[in-house]
């Protein structure tokens, strides 16, 4: 209902545009009558999304590649190089980002509603202006989720499951080394982005913790490794 009211809110406005305005308000009718209806289904509803769109920005680098980048971006800061250091860290981001469009219910519908007496009076530019105006009012919410912390999530699921097993083959050790190396490098990798000061992040590393203490560290390198990164 609350894309199909946003979809014929456009289509009044066309109307109005050029002129059709019989066709402007029974698009707007059907706009307030679905609007109505997400308000009978949710009252408690203050925003009914219309759209979303998800983006990946991802970023293929090492822990050290990242701090040199940083580090040469702090450098041209210093020198007075704005837009070399912007240049920079542009690409210093890992993440999925969420965008999520709605209607504002509790100012929205009165909107609409207030132009239909406009088009009635023959107020045409004017409830053309208000139309826009409402349309102009739709919400646009984002949400971030960092890649490094899902990446860490998914390679602790694999270490896990190989740190339960009882009967291990080397194969196996290597795959829960690597796997923990991942992690720990995923994590810093969030650090260093500033992904990593919540409880997402404190819980993956208590896991990892966990899981290593679970392996003990008779495999050696990968878990100094990781050792390394973590206490980092």
């Amino acid at each position: 209902e609350a894309v199909q009211a946003l979809a014929k809110t456009r289509d009044g406005l066309r109307a109005l545009e050029t002129g059709q305005v019989d066709d402007a308000l029974d698009a707007l009718a059907i706009t307030t009558g679905k609007l109505e209806l997400v308000l009978a289904r949710q009252p408690e509803l203050t925003l009914a999304p219309t759209d979303v769109t998800v983006s990946r920005y991802d970023l293929y680098g090492s822990v050290s590649a990242v701090e040199e980048t940083i580090a040469a971006a702090e450098d041209a800061l210093r020198d007075g190089q704005v837009q070399e250091a912007r240049r920079l860290l542009e690409g210093m981001r890992s993440e999925f980002v969420i965008r999520v469009s709605s209607i504002p219910l509790a100012t929205y519908p009165g909107a609409i509603k207030a132009i239909v007496p406009l088009i009635d009076d023959g107020k045409i530019e004017e409830a053309r202006r208000a139309l826009q105006a409402a349309l102009n009012t739709i919400v646009l919410t984002e949400y971030s989720v960092p890649i490094p912390v899902l990446r860490a999530t998914e390679m602790l699921g694999i270490a896990e499951s190989l740190a339960e097993k009882s009967n291990r083959t080397d194969e196996d050790a290597v795959v829960l080394d690597k796997s923990l190396a991942a992690a720990g490098e995923q994590l810093a990798l969030a650090d260093i982005l500033g992904y990593g000061n919540n409880d997402d992040t404190l819980i993956l590393r208590a896991d990892l913790k966990r899981i290593q203490r679970q392996v003990g560290e008779s495999d050696g390198g990968f878990l100094s490794k990781v050792k390394d990164i973590v206490s980092n």
